[in-house]
């Protein structure tokens, strides 16, 4: 589903959404769901009839994952799932926050402040954001900005291929913490 080639340009801007989808497929299919629920919103709100091809074979995706995850609690009650999501939120701000100012982590913090920054924007999929996640998504912004900026001007021509799931490894599994704390 994270196909490049398959996603209409209309949708494109939620390009990041569907890859972070991917890369927590394994690790924690409810931020998956999630993400992929955020971008199927995102696409019905501005229905453009050439986006229904690809809009559709994501809801049966969905519709698959959901029958999968369904006697799980962080799919079926939203309560649950903005609370979990809002905990893995919290990880990657903290852990983003606490990375050693190495360059070679530099990218990875960006990106871990990239993604707390999404998950919060797929939080709106549950209502009006909270006074918590406002907070946060004013403080991820400038974060990303500010490490992604200083990563660009420290490097030469190296970049990074990190992916959310290296970010989970390296901050000691961030979603297996959480689900971990939950029980």
């Amino acid at each position: 589903m994270g196909d490049r080639d398959s996603l209409p340009a209309n949708l494109k801007r939620w390009q990041p959404h569907l890859d972070m989808a991917t890369d927590y497929e394994s690790m924690d299919p409810f931020i998956s769901y999630w993400c992929r629920l955020y971008v199927l919103k995102q696409g019905f709100i501005l229905a453009r009839v050439e986006d229904l091809p690809f809009l559709l074979v994501l809801m049966e995706l969905l519709e698959k994952n959901k029958q999968d995850l369904q006697s799980k609690l962080e799919t079926t009650d939203i309560p649950a799932a903005r609370a979990h999501l809002q905990g893995v939120v919290q990880k990657l701000l903290s852990w983003a926050e606490n990375v050693p100012p190495l360059l070679s982590l530099t990218d990875v913090a960006a990106k871990a402040f990239q993604s707390a920054g999404m998950l919060l924007d797929v939080c709106s999929i549950f209502g009006e954001p909270n006074e918590g996640e406002f907070e946060k998504k004013k403080f991820t912004d400038p974060h990303q900005a500010n490490l992604h900026s200083e990563f660009q001007s420290e490097s030469t021509t190296k970049k990074s291929n990190f992916h959310y799931q290296d970010i989970d490894k390296l901050s000691g599994g961030i979603s297996g913490e959480l689900q971990n704390d939950e029980v």
